[in-house]
């Protein structure tokens, strides 16, 4: 009895002075998800036909990028890649040489990629910021470090990104100005709203913020007529569109559809765009986080025993001499290894400017899930991941 006692004295002593429960501050808000799967979302199971690439051989091909026919893609080890269906070729890494991806912070964790027209590859990684990559030499620059200091925050979780051209303009989402990517379920249970949307030019490598206040934006694309931006706001579970020329410019725009669940990565398709959602669901199947959408105290303590469950294990499979219970270790306490049982609904959707939603591809089984992006190329829709052992076509 005294020792139970001793323990939870301990317990409520880390609880109330760790800078981890200082910080974590969940606000109330309101889970917003479609009555039901009908029209553009009408249920099907065309995902589950997908083909699988390269499985086992390759881990969490986050995003894509195109240069002339070939196709690219960035791993959760760090290392940028040319795919093809028959090899995965190593162009560089972003981070260091590492023992694994418990160690992803020296490894480095590319997302979102985009090229220019002169073929330079420009890379946000989670934990390094952004890159600028050689893809015929491998040479990398590490042109806007995540230390940079932008109106008093760092950079910390650059996530997507996109191009344009004609100003030399990089527009980038920052998901998280508060938590970095190995506490994105942390960012996700408080409804974090951190995060920014930013504009780094070319020529005058300056930065700026263009949006402030958003709840872990994720993906971003230029518009087809490139007078606007579209941005996934993913804990709002929409796709706003961000004006940037034209008689708008400088206005938000909400689209139409209400999406069911969060929207990860976008890219332009051929009459519209396509987005992958995280958690598809909707009213009549709500997740426990919608159900807790305005219990902050509750979401809270969840994430309380989250760390004080995991913490302890990880700590002490840190120096276990192998390197899956490591892993293991290190996905506990960021929540994936829970993800995987939790997210079991795959699905992509392809809207138009009007946010009409014009298809969806449906995985009710869970074979197809955990998508980050959905990418055209060569006649076949090519599927990203950030959980993945495999590429998806």
């Amino acid at each position: 009895m005294w020792n139970l006692f001793v323990v939870l004295i301990a317990v409520l002593v880390y609880v109330f002075t760790s800078d981890f429960f200082k910080q974590v501050n969940p606000v109330k808000y309101t889970s917003q998800l479609p009555e039901k799967f009908s029209g553009g979302l009408a249920t099907n199971e065309l995902l589950d036909k997908a083909e699988r690439l390269h499985e086992n051989n390759i881990l969490w091909p986050e995003s894509f990028a195109e240069y002339k026919g070939q196709l690219y893609t960035g791993l959760g080890d760090g290392r940028i890649v040319r795919i093809t269906d028959k090899e995965v070729v190593p162009i560089t890494r972003t981070g260091k040489d590492c023992e694994g991806i418990f160690e992803e912070h020296i490894c480095g964790r590319p997302l979102g990629m985009t090229f220019n027209k002169e073929g330079r590859l420009f890379v946000a990684d989670a934990y390094h910021g952004l890159f600028s990559i050689d893809i015929n030499t491998g040479k990398k620059v590490n042109i806007l470090p995540s230390k940079t200091i932008v109106e008093d925050l760092p950079l910390t979780l650059l996530n997507s990104l996109t191009f344009d051209d004609k100003e030399e303009n990089l527009y980038i989402t920052q998901s998280s100005s508060r938590w970095n990517i190995s506490h994105v379920i942390v960012s996700i249970i408080e409804h974090d709203t951190s995060g920014r949307l930013l504009k780094f030019n070319m020529k005058t490598k300056k930065v700026s913020v263009l949006l402030k206040d958003l709840a872990f934006p994720n993906g971003v694309v230029l518009s087809h007529d490139k007078n606007a931006l579209l941005v996934a706001e993913g804990m709002q579970n929409k796709v706003f569109k961000y004006h940037i020329g034209g008689p708008k410019k400088g206005l938000n725009e909400e689209l139409s559809m209400l999406l069911p669940g969060e929207p990860d990565n976008l890219k332009r398709s051929k009459n519209g765009y396509w987005v992958t959602v995280a958690t598809a669901r909707s009213q009549e199947n709500p997740t426990l986080l919608d159900r807790f959408s305005d219990k902050p105290f509750w979401r809270a303590l969840l994430l309380h025993i989250h760390r004080l469950t995991t913490l302890p294990i990880s700590t002490v499979l840190k120096f276990v001499p192998d390197k899956r219970a490591k892993e293991i270790g290190f996905e506990l306490l960021t929540g994936r290894l829970i993800a995987d049982y939790l997210l079991d609904y795959g699905l992509v959707l392809e809207f138009d400017d009007k946010g009409n939603i014009l298809r969806s591809f449906h995985s009710p089984s869970g074979k197809i899930t955990h998508l980050s992006e959905a990418f055209e190329h060569n006649g076949y829709l090519y599927l990203g991941s950030w959980r993945n052992k495999y590429l998806g076509t």
